[in-house]
């Protein structure tokens, strides 16, 4: 028996990548049985974004009126918890290691 999978995914998404490492598990959790084929599609979160990117500061507060406003929204501690929960520090050392909190 095969079972594809296929995964709308933006490669540069933290969370998209906490889904990745989840799959990763559940599908060796399997044992090879069925037999898994996972087919990864491109999707951009903001293709917009400039190709040399924008600082933190400058996205934030385009996206949500005001720097101020966006760490009310955002309730960071609260963010940044459950973020590193959920085993995004591999991420961050990957791709982003000068992102700090």
């Amino acid at each position: 028996m095969k079972l594809v999978v296929d995964v709308i995914s933006d490669v540069i998404c933290p969370w998209c990548y906490i889904g990745k490492r989840r799959l990763e598990k559940a599908i060796a959790a399997l044992d090879g049985q069925p037999d898994v084929q996972v087919h990864w599609h491109p999707f951009q979160l903001n293709p917009t974004m400039p190709k040399e990117g924008i600082s933190r500061r400058e996205y934030r507060t385009r996206k949500f009126g005001s720097w101020e406003r966006s760490t009310e929204r955002m309730a960071l501690p609260v963010w940044w918890q459950g973020f590193r929960s959920r085993g995004a520090d591999q991420f961050l050392e990957v791709l982003c290691p000068r992102f700090r909190h």
